[in-house]
């Protein structure tokens, strides 16, 4: 899949029309020398992608291209991750993965400070040893079978505001 992607963008860089023709000539010359490489197969794959990529919308293609260039700064070994984590969200049922994306676009649009506070309270979550973790996601499944009356009850307790105490 790495190879995929990479091809796929250095695709762009010598063919008529590609969206990187600031790329310099040792880039150009890499990515040529991968095409080279390629069987009939695969370059048809690739311009397939390559087609469709063309007709994205034009913020779409730079947001695509702004992605790949940054994850191409991050370490080898945190590319491999992103990979490795890639892979495990391609085997999930289509459900889940329907779910993580609805979830990342609410994310997306909250505020910095809710942002900041779901980061330390993942980190926090992730500090915690497998034992405590299973014991937590376990309580979680009894919270969400409470009405929205209900948890807004356990929130205020929990921040001392409690009527009800």
């Amino acid at each position: 899949m790495r190879i995929v992607l990479q091809l796929t963008l250095a695709l762009f860089l010598f063919l008529p029309g590609a969206a990187l023709a600031s790329t310099q000539n040792a880039d150009l010359e890499q990515a040529r020398a991968q095409w080279e490489k390629l069987s009939p197969e695969q370059r048809s794959v690739l311009k397939k992608r390559l087609n469709n990529f063309k007709k994205l919308p034009k913020a779409e293609r730079n947001r695509i291209l702004k992605r790949h260039k940054r994850f191409k700064t991050l370490s080898k070994n945190r590319q491999s991750e992103l990979r490795n984590q890639y892979k495990r969200f391609k085997h999930l049922p289509q459900s889940e993965r329907r779910n993580i994306r609805d979830n990342f676009k609410r994310y997306r649009n909250f505020s910095p400070e809710r942002k900041a506070r779901l980061r330390r309270a993942y980190r926090k979550l992730m500090r915690l040893n497998p034992k405590e973790r299973k014991r937590f996601m376990e309580k979680m499944q009894g919270w969400k079978k409470l009405s929205p009356e209900q948890r807004r009850k356990v929130r205020d307790r929990m921040r001392g505001n409690g009527k009800n105490r």
